[in-house]
């Protein structure tokens, strides 16, 4: 049986050609664009490197208006990023969270005065050192208090996860630790006199005790070496050590070079 077929005339079947020629030409168009687009996404968020800090540790960091983080860590965290040829940005919060929010991806890497303690190798994987810190400083009112037996019954403020306030709960259970979330906070309290004292790190006290004259560090130190002589490291997590790498090579790049001795003598003169 003979099956209808439709008849083309040489015009129409010209037209037809033209069409499906430019119907195909805008398909490999929109495929083209497609793929430009997938690789570009996929090249910015190779670049991105995205840390988490704390909201106010000077110098090591501290959040200015806008949200905008500036200290010795964020320094060093531009610094190794221009090394890396990656883009960063930075997510400020509570220094207890975040070990938490790093295992939860919300950030690559968290870069915080954070030390480097057997309780968190658990949990992160550190870089090299970059910084080492000595002994945990106590601030008070001026000749209020020359050593930690002169703090027994009191308060003392310090940053909620700690290593000082690890070393006040361990080693001097007759203090009151009294735990916030920044050390600005904790040094404000002491202003207020809702504490007797605060405990922190050197270099932050220092800086503070700069600007308030009518206090003074107390002459005794926390030295205790299971707490003490501890490093600062950039904290990843345990299933990326192809960014731990990349950090580390950055780091001896970084380390070794006169903009890294400038960021000192900036943040710790």
């Amino acid at each position: 049986m003979a099956q209808n077929r439709p008849h083309y005339t040489a015009e129409v079947i010209r037209e037809k050609v033209h069409h499906d020629d430019n119907q195909g030409f805008r398909m490999k168009k929109a495929l083209t664009v497609l793929l430009l687009t997938t690789s570009f996404i996929g090249t910015a968020s190779a670049e991105a490197l995205h840390f988490g800090t704390t909201t106010a540790n000077p110098p090591f960091e501290t959040v200015k208006g806008k949200g905008q983080a500036t200290g010795f860590d964020i320094d060093l965290a531009n610094a190794l990023c221009k090394q890396m040829q990656a883009e960063c940005k930075f997510t400020p919060q509570r220094f207890d969270t975040l070990i938490p929010a790093l295992r939860f991806k919300k950030f690559d890497a968290i870069i915080a005065g954070i030390e480097v303690l057997p309780m968190r190798e658990k949990q992160v994987a550190f870089s090299q050192p970059y910084r080492q810190e000595l002994s945990g400083v106590v601030v008070t009112a001026k000749d209020a208090a020359h050593g930690f037996a002169d703090l027994q019954g009191k308060k003392l403020a310090v940053v909620k996860g700690s290593v000082h306030q690890r070393y006040l709960r361990d080693k001097q259970k007759g203090i009151q630790a009294v735990a916030f979330d920044s050390d600005s906070d904790a040094l404000a309290a002491l202003k207020s006199g809702e504490v007797d004292g605060a405990i922190g790190d050197l270099a932050t006290m220092d800086q503070w005790l700069a600007e308030n004259p009518d206090y003074a560090e107390m002459k005794e130190r926390a030295t205790d070496p299971a707490y003490y002589g501890k490093q600062y490291a950039i904290a990843v997590r345990k299933d990326d050590p192809e960014l731990l790498k990349q950090i580390n090579d950055a780091l001896e790049v970084v380390k070794a070079s006169p903009e890294f001795q400038q960021m000192e003598q900036k943040w710790f003169k």
